[in-house]
């Protein structure tokens, strides 16, 4: 994904196969300092955003705006999905988030049930 989307803001889901993805599940294990940590991932892993799929939403994004209106601003985005209805929340999520219609095609998809999604987002006319 690193060398395939290096530009692209990447969202991924609990439970597929990546390191901030593991890294932001752990956040709720930080108590306190969790803000601290939490710019940590950001810094780490600027274009990297996390659809908590347990709640069915973009955790923690409320708590980083610059990265919210980036989402809000984009043409496109790539979203690894658990599986198609972890994708299904997504983009009614995502549609509802940005106010703009989504179109999607997959790109990937593992044995494990993984998919790779590339998700275009157009302004509605």
């Amino acid at each position: 994904m690193k060398d395939n989307f290096s530009n692209e803001l990447i969202i991924a889901s609990d439970q597929t196969s990546s390191l901030p993805t593991a890294l932001y599940y752990s956040l709720v294990h930080t108590g306190d300092q969790k803000m601290r940590y939490l710019k940590i991932l950001t810094e780490q892993f600027p274009n990297y955003i996390y659809f908590q799929r347990y709640v069915n939403d973009f955790y923690y994004i409320d708590k980083t705006p610059e990265l919210k209106q980036r989402l809000i601003s984009s043409d496109s985005v790539v979203f690894h999905a658990f599986n198609e209805k972890n994708f299904t929340i997504f983009k009614e999520k995502l549609a509802g988030l940005t106010d703009k219609d989504i179109t999607h095609k997959e790109v990937f998809a593992n044995k494990n049930g993984e998919i790779l999604y590339k998700v275009y987002l157009k302004t509605k006319n």
